[in-house]
């Protein structure tokens, strides 16, 4: 799996090209959530818990990954059969296989990786690498589907192009792109998915499916109107996502390094000085209570999420840590943007809620108009990818 990233981007806004280069330092392969709704609806092409998870044909995957195979796909809204192709394809169902990319494990994971969706297991243990490989096409396929919705393409074929080239590369071409290696590669699954369905036959594995497979679908898992369960909760898995008190923030310009080298990693937060990260990181800590600049009590490699990485990835990773996000804006909420999305650049973008305006937020930022600077803006409130909420058990008390 090549999962390499761009360190440079480019943030455009109409009439105004500023330049943004929201790096980490060190850089780790998350899934990116790029789905953008408005109001109290989620994506109804979010990944959810479907009928394909029991579409195994019996006595194809080894008896001892039977039910881990079929909770991947419930985690992921994948069929198991397109997940079974996949560990095939990867390793032939070997947990203790190596490439010599460095990629390991039944589901074949580079390191960075492997840290973020392991839960601490070794690379040898094929339990927990069908785990990972559940979290992580679920992670993809909310990455393309804003892609998959746009190009009229299938947002499974989109996910596995993901996860052969990384998400960077199915974003940028809008679809899965040219490569030879990933080209075959998803060809090679969807085709021997056939050999794991039940009836052998792939047309469950569309993401294409007539109104009375999606009711089955909706009723087995729960939910309604299109909307998987769990896709709408709280990091406590209540009901109560986006029902939040709103975060404290000064509004003003009080970022402590506004004058440091941009060349150099801010120690505190381990984010490049003055980038939108490094800006954002500062905010969360303040708003947890930690307002001394050399006691922070999160950092780019510190917290539930283990490492945030590049703007476009922190939903991804902010969600793996259980901490809530939605469509839903509050003050103090990391607005998250994808690539492409209101003007984010390739790495894609993060900034700080500020105001809520009716339909529209106003957000703080560094490095986006203003270069390596402060600045805010007022936008559609649904022209952010995601709502990054920091838990109520989290937050200082007032």
């Amino acid at each position: 799996m090549d999962e390499s990233k761009s360190k440079t981007g480019m943030w455009t806004i109409i009439g105004v090209a500023v330049l943004v280069i929201c790096l980490s330092p060190l850089l780790g392969v998350v899934g990116i959530a790029s789905l953008v709704s408005s109001g109290d609806d989620c994506a109804a092409d979010s990944p959810g818990v479907g009928e394909g998870a029991q579409d195994l044909k019996s006595g194809e995957v080894p008896e001892e990954y039977v039910e881990d195979v079929k909770k991947a796909s419930k985690e992921s809204g994948i069929p198991a059969s397109i997940l079974a192709a996949q560990i095939e394809q990867e390793s032939q169902w070997n947990p203790k296989a190596c490439s010599g990319a460095g990629a390991c494990g039944i589901a074949q994971f580079i390191p960075s990786t492997w840290e973020k969706y392991s839960h601490g297991a070794s690379t040898n243990d094929g339990h927990a690498g069908i785990r990972a490989q559940g979290e992580y096409m679920r992670d993809l396929m909310e990455t393309v589907a804003g892609v998959s919705k746009s190009a009229g393409k299938s947002q499974t074929d989109l996910a596995l192009a993901a996860y052969n080239a990384g998400e960077g590369a199915v974003l940028s071409n809008h679809g899965i792109p040219p490569y030879p290696e990933t080209t075959e590669y998803v060809e090679k699954i969807t085709g021997n998915a056939k050999s794991y369905s039940i009836d052998g036959d792939d047309s469950k594995n569309s993401d294409a499916k007539d109104d009375d497979s999606k009711s089955k679908s909706e009723e087995s898992s729960g939910s309604k109107g299109g909307k998987p369960v769990g896709q709408c909760k709280d990091s406590s898995g209540s009901d109560e996502g986006g029902k939040y008190t709103g975060g404290e923030i000064s509004g003003t310009d009080d970022f402590p390094w506004k004058d440091a080298d941009t060349s150099s990693v801010n120690e505190t937060t381990q984010f490049y000085y003055r980038q939108c990260v490094d800006f954002a990181m500062w905010r969360v800590n303040q708003q947890v209570g930690a307002t001394d600049p050399e006691k922070p009590k999160f950092t780019n490699n510190k917290g539930p999420w283990g490492h945030l990485g590049n703007g476009m990835e922190w939903a991804a990773a902010w969600k793996s840590g259980g901490w809530p996000a939605d469509n839903k804006p509050e003050v103090g909420a990391v607005a998250h943007f994808d690539p492409g999305v209101t003007g984010a650049g390739d790495i894609g973008h993060v900034a700080v809620v500020k105001e809520i305006k009716g339909d529209q937020v106003e957000i703080e930022e560094y490095n986006a108009m203003v270069p390596y600077g402060y600045d805010t803006r007022t936008i559609p409130a649904d022209g952010v990818s995601t709502y990054l909420h920091i838990p109520q058990s989290e937050r200082a008390e007032k």
